[in-house]
């Protein structure tokens, strides 16, 4: 049985070790996935409390980090195809889950959960397109009922060149 809950300090390794999984940028994941960001451990012990987890039998086995608000950097380096309210969004910034947990609910599950304690906010989250192009959460988000309402581009970005996003809502 697998519950969330939001993250608490003593969560902070374990979600590490599940982002490492994932930040090989020479090869992805072997279902295919894989992460921008890496994150280090005083940037998520900061942050612990944007963090969702989900936890099997007292493990982390998943998490999603979010913020309260689709930034304003980003905004700026948005192309929208549609227009759309982002004043009441949470923003997914990271989503990861443990490779012997992958395609066993667990993401959606978050997802869920965030629902839940976020009633009446949207859902938005940004996937990578380019260099490279992260097709098992492009799926995931379209599954979920995500559309796609704008593209990020930003030069420079996590050391890229050039790095683009598709941005999901889910209303």
């Amino acid at each position: 049985m697998v519950k969330f809950r939001q993250g608490e300090e003593w969560d902070v390794k374990q979600i590490i070790d599940i982002s490492k999984e994932y930040i090989n940028r020479e090869a992805r994941h072997e279902n295919g996935s894989f992460l921008i960001r890496e994150l280090v451990i005083d940037d998520v012990r900061e942050h612990i409390h944007e963090f969702y987890v989900a936890v099997h039998k007292d493990m982390i086995v998943g998490y999603v980090w979010i913020n309260d608000s689709y930034p304003k950097l980003r905004r700026e380096h948005t192309k929208f195809n549609e227009s759309a309210d982002l004043s009441n969004v949470v923003y997914i910034k990271q989503v990861a889950v443990q490779s012997a947990f992958a395609r066993k609910g667990i993401a959606s599950g978050l997802y869920d959960y965030l629902r839940e304690n976020n009633s009446g906010k949207s859902l938005v989250a940004c996937v990578a397109i380019e260099p490279m192009k992260n097709e098992p959460s492009i799926l995931f988000h379209e599954n979920k009922g995500f559309r796609q309402i704008g593209v990020l581009s930003l030069h420079d970005y996590m050391q890229f060149n050039l790095y683009r996003a598709v941005l999901f809502l889910l209303d």
